[in-house]
This record gives structure tokens, C-alpha cells and sequence, in this order.
């Protein structure tokens, strides 16, 4: 491993470690039952995601380097558009069963019928993740990890920004569902 990809690990070390002080945070506003819910729809989300686009990036950022240093740029090309094709439809046909199953998971599998919604808002996110993965292969495989280390450092700010905004959103129309 080179400097340059032991930087990227340290920058998604902290990634993690950040998504775990957000969960903390997130967890204060949302209160018992509420992390319940949302760690059950990201377990949901995991399992589909691990199977369309999970170490994608460092796969094919590796192929790619490999055939661009070998001077093999047409064969680079079909790799790069292949990948593309085949992860767009896994990456969608994951949402749609995510989106399909959700009921099925939520209410028999792990027994929390409140979850289900939150498993089928997470459901596209799992297309939008394959294909940042499939970017963050490309960068990788022209030797560029800047932007694997931006992307790795951005994306707990995002996940906190949004988080927080529907949190709210959600908490006070859960509010107002469980007065009724």
C-alpha cells in the first residue's frame, strides 16, 4: 500500500467514527424507539448495498489502473462502461427489493411494523451508494484518491445535515400520528 491509499483508509476511519458520534446525536433527538427504527432500516439498507456496490470502488479502481498501465485503454473503456451498465440495474433492481421486501422485513423478519417506512425511504439510497461507488472506481483507477478521501470526509456531514433536518421534520408529525 502506498502513502496515498493509507491516507484514504485513515480519512474513512474517521468517516466511520463520525457516523457513530451522528448516530449518538441523532439518537438524543429521536429517543429509544426511534434509533430502533433507523438502526433497523440501515441494517436493511447494508444488506443489499454489500451486494450491488460493496467494495466496488477499490475493485474497479484496481482493474482499471491495471489496464491503463498496461496500455490496454480501449479494454480500460469497455471495463469503465461495463461496470456502469451492470451496477445502474444492480443498484436499482436492490432499491426496488429493498423497497418490495420492506414489509416483509420489517414486519416478520425483525418484528418492528414501524420500521417499514423508514426502510422504504432508505431504499433508493441504495442505488444513489452503488453508483458513488462506481465514481469514487473511476477516480480511483486514474490514480486520483482525492476525491475518495473528500468523498470519505464529506459524506458523514451530509448524512448529519440531512439526518437532522428530517429528524425534525419526521418527529413532529410522529408527534402529532401518536397523539391521534
Amino acid at each position: 500500500m502506498n502513502q496515498i491509499e493509507i491516507k484514504k483508509k485513515q480519512a474513512g476511519m474517521i468517516s466511520y467514527m463520525l457516523g457513530l458520534v451522528i448516530l449518538l446525536l441523532i439518537g438524543n433527538v429521536l429517543e429509544e424507539n426511534g434509533v430502533a427504527y433507523t438502526v433497523i432500516a440501515v441494517e436493511c439498507f447494508w444488506a443489499p448495498f454489500a451486494l450491488t456496490g460493496g467494495c466496488l470502488a477499490d475493485a474497479l479502481g484496481r482493474l482499471v489502473r491495471v489496464r491503463s498501465s498496461k496500455g490496454q485503454y480501449k479494454n480500460a473503456k469497455k471495463l469503465r462502461r461495463n461496470a456502469f451498465v451492470v451496477e445502474f440495474f444492480l443498484g436499482i433492481i436492490g432499491s426496488v427489493v429493498m423497497f418490495l421486501a420492506a414489509e416483509f422485513v420489517g414486519k416478520t423478519v425483525f418484528g418492528v411494523q414501524y420500521s417499514v417506512p423508514m426502510i422504504r425511504i432508505l431504499a433508493p439510497v441504495v442505488f444513489i451508494r452503488t453508483m458513488s461507488s462506481l465514481l469514487l472506481g473511476y477516480f480511483q483507477g486514474e490514480g486520483t484518491e482525492l476525491p475518495t478521501v473528500i468523498a470519505f470526509l464529506m459524506r458523514p456531514f451530509c448524512i448529519l445535515g440531512f439526518s437532522l433536518l428530517f429528524v425534525n421534520l419526521f418527529k413532529v408529525y410522529g408527534q402529532k400520528v401518536s397523539n391521534l
